[in-house]
């Protein structure tokens, strides 16, 4: 059986059967670990759309335009809870904390664009893990973690909050980008 992606037709590869195990694996670890949350959600859904739509025609091209799909949707939900959360932080703050917590207006507000890349990044995550690259995610997150410590140090003594939600913020848009 020819483990070239580009040319299964009707049949999948053994190779790409044990990547879409790997991913459903991890992708449904990492929903059992974290609770849940609708990124895991999501990209659980689509990878299993690439895995059934790979028995239907080229694994590669497929997966491709799956995986295209996915970054939209997940923008289309980032991007619109981002912006609401960032016009009615104070409202969702008191709503849930009281007026005791308007400081922590700015700081959400900036913590929400998190949300944007977040989901795409832990996507790709579970891309490199399926295909055994452990390794590139594991240095990717020590990256992300040295350059958010860094900023903390930086930012935090000179913004506070705002500067350690923004030192949350920069790592995920590095790596999204």
């Amino acid at each position: 059986m020819s483990s070239d992606l580009s040319s299964t037709p009707a049949k999948i590869s053994r190779p790409a059967t044990k990547m879409l195990s790997i991913w459903m694996t991890g992708a449904l670890a990492s929903l059992i670990c974290s609770g849940g949350g609708w990124t895991e959600i999501v990209c659980i859904t689509v990878v299993a759309a690439a895995g059934i739509a790979a028995f239907a025609g080229s694994l590669k091209s497929r997966f491709l335009t799956a995986t295209t799909r996915l970054e939209r949707w997940l923008l289309a939900l980032a991007l619109p809870a981002a912006v609401v959360c960032t016009v009615l932080a104070r409202p969702i703050l008191r709503l849930f904390y009281g007026t005791g917590f308007d400081p922590a207006v700015s700081s959400l507000v900036v913590l929400m664009w998190t949300l944007v890349p977040y989901g795409i990044v832990r996507y790709h995550a579970y891309l490199l893990v399926g295909a055994e690259h452990q390794r590139v995610d594991l240095w990717m997150n020590v990256a992300m973690t040295v350059v958010n410590v860094l900023l903390n140090l930086v930012l935090i003594p000179s913004m506070g909050p705002v500067g350690a939600a923004i030192a949350t913020l920069v790592p995920y848009g590095m790596t999204y980008s």
